[in-house]
């Protein structure tokens, strides 16, 4: 019997030019060498593909951090959270931590 792995993916918005996008994104891949269960992506708004995928979602500032797992909405940050929120919100995502409110909006 193979027993599926639930994974989180974290999808980081950034902007070249913006300088509090760089700690969102090390945040981001620290946690990701850290566990076996996310998946990462990072979306640069300044390409043609990552500002239509903005647009498409509404997102409207950077960094904005979105969670997806088994809630059907993602959670999201708008900036840089702290590391122990970050975590929170993926182990709520992933169904660990029915008490994260985050939702995104």
């Amino acid at each position: 019997m193979t027993i599926c792995k639930m994974k989180a993916t974290i999808e980081v918005f950034t902007n070249l030019t913006c300088p509090h996008c760089p700690p969102a994104v090390k945040l981001a891949r620290e946690i990701k060498q850290e566990r076996d269960d996310i998946e990462l992506i990072e979306t640069v708004i300044n390409y043609e593909e990552g500002a239509q995928r903005a647009a498409q979602i509404g997102i409207m500032s950077t960094p904005t951090i979105l969670i997806y797992g088994q809630n059907s909405e993602p959670l999201a940050f708008r900036g840089t959270p702290s590391k122990e929120n970050l975590i929170n919100a993926i182990n709520a995502s992933l169904g660990k931590n029915k008490g994260f409110l985050g939702r995104f909006k």
